[in-house]
């Protein structure tokens, strides 16, 4: 899929009424998502960036449940927009503005918690009314964090092709194993020209003899 990334675009995010608690918006077993919830105000810059998008949400997850929340346009602020319902931004959660129109994915994140494992550094969730601006880059670059820097463009292009040709030879194999299988099955099975192993072929009767008839004087 291919994707198009435009600079110079930015999204100012204020957090403010934090609370301790769970939202309905959230899904998932009871309890696991307590935490900080917050309401959000995102300004894009500049607001022309954003022009009938397919979603323009605040999408939270890893926390014990999954939150999308539609940003509400702020009448006569053109590029600002406001969470319908308080969004987490504590724990395990993964939090961030995430905007699809057009070939563009992109995303810009509120709160990120740190990942020894990668590693990657924890995104706060400054909250209390002051503003944070951050870049609006790919969201794949969000997604996939994970994903170390300064690897060649050609390996994460031949790595998944060669793992596709490896299933597409398992798939091949396995077919060439039942039809080399199923074969001695067709082959001896009525109306396929062969019979069945121990089988004689029935003989057809023999045709009885005329009494041969002698002329009499």
């Amino acid at each position: 899929l291919q994707t198009t990334t435009p600079a110079g675009v930015a999204a100012q995010i204020t957090l403010t009424g934090s609370s301790i608690g769970t939202s309905p918006a959230a899904s998932g077993p009871a309890g696991e998502s307590a935490g900080r919830w917050a309401d959000a105000e995102v300004r894009i810059e500049p607001p022309s960036a954003v022009d009938e998008p397919s979603w323009l949400t605040v999408t939270s997850w890893q926390g014990g449940g999954l939150v999308v929340d539609r940003l509400q346009p702020v009448a006569g602020e053109p590029g600002s927009y406001t969470t319908s319902e308080p969004i987490p931004v504590d724990g395990e959660w993964k939090t961030m503005l995430r905007l699809h129109q057009d070939d563009e994915m992109l995303g810009s994140p509120i709160y990120l918690p740190l990942d020894e494992a990668i590693p990657a550094p924890e995104v706060p969730a400054l909250i209390g009314g002051e503003a944070v601006t951050r870049p609006v880059i790919s969201d794949h670059q969000l997604l996939q964090r994970e994903q170390k820097q300064g690897v060649a463009s050609w390996l994460t292009t031949i790595a998944p092709l060669s793992v596709l040709g490896i299933a597409l030879s398992l798939i091949a194999l396995l077919a060439w194993g039942v039809r080399r299988v199923g074969r001695p099955l067709r082959e001896h099975a009525p109306g396929h020209g062969g019979e069945a192993p121990g089988h004689e072929p029935e003989q057809a009767p023999a045709r009885a003899e005329q009494p041969s008839r002698v002329a009499t004087a």
